[in-house]
Parts: structure tokens; C-alpha cells; sequence
């Protein structure tokens, strides 16, 4: 049976999350601190090889499996990439008011804007799942 030596370790800062693969274990580079295992080569996910770098497999019970992904950490990323594109509008409304020169229409965004930024910035983000997702 052709099997996969996959060193496993916690380089990701997770354990057990696959750091390197290949089918030959002699041709791995510094497995130092890391654990070697042997995988049945049909049950190496199809991507593996690409994507082990990402930090998205582990090694458990035997196999390679996805890693759990923390719904929460996703959403703060989001409010925060949707934080910097409210902040860089609200720069630009703002500097118009301060020089005395926002039509009607700008100024009703300015505070709409305004208030959905005040209202990521509450937002409390631990409770994120992937069944009750925080931002759209």
C-alpha cells in the first residue's frame, strides 16, 4: 500500500495543522519540532499538495481533515476591510463639511455612514457562527 509521509506540528499555531507532504519523507526539509505520519495516499485530499501551505489541514485520528475555521476571526476581518472603506468616505464628507461646501445629499450620507460605522465598531463579533453570520 502507497502511503504519504506528512510532517504534522504546530507551526500555524493550532495543533496538528499539516506544515509539509510529500511521498517521499526523505526528500522533507526540517522536520524539527514537527511529527512525521504516514497517510494511505487515496485518503490525501485531492488539494492537499497545493494548499497545505494556507494552514488548512490537519492531522487527526489518522487523516488529513480540513481545520476548523473560527467564524469569528472572519467576521472581524470583514468589519474591518468594511471599517477602512467607511472611514476613507466619511474622510472625504467630512473635509467637505469642514470647508463649508457638502450639498444636502452628501452631508444625509455623511451621517448614515456615520452611524453604520458606530455600529460595526459594537458589534460583538465572538458570537459569530457560520449559522448566524454578522456582516453582509
Amino acid at each position: 500500500m502507497v502511503k504519504q509521509s506528512i510532517p504534522v506540528g504546530e507551526r500555524f499555531g493550532a495543533a496538528g495543522h499539516a506544515e509539509n507532504g510529500n511521498v517521499d519523507a526523505s526528500s522533507l526539509q526540517n522536520p524539527i519540532g514537527l511529527s512525521v505520519a504516514e497517510v494511505d495516499l487515496q485518503e490525501v485530499p485531492a488539494d492537499f499538495s497545493e494548499r497545505f501551505r494556507d494552514g488548512i489541514w490537519q492531522y487527526e485520528n489518522g487523516k488529513i481533515i480540513p481545520c476548523p475555521v473560527r467564524q469569528s476571526a472572519i467576521a472581524m476581518r470583514m468589519r474591518e476591510e468594511e471599517m477602512i472603506e467607511l472611514s476613507s468616505r466619511i474622510t472625504t464628507l467630512a473635509e467637505a463639511q469642514d470647508d463649508g461646501d457638502i450639498s444636502g445629499d452628501e452631508l444625509a450620507e455623511l451621517t448614515a455612514l456615520r452611524a453604520k460605522r458606530s455600529a460595526l465598531r459594537h458589534l460583538n463579533l465572538t458570537s459569530a457562527s457560520h449559522d448566524n453570520p454578522v456582516l453582509t
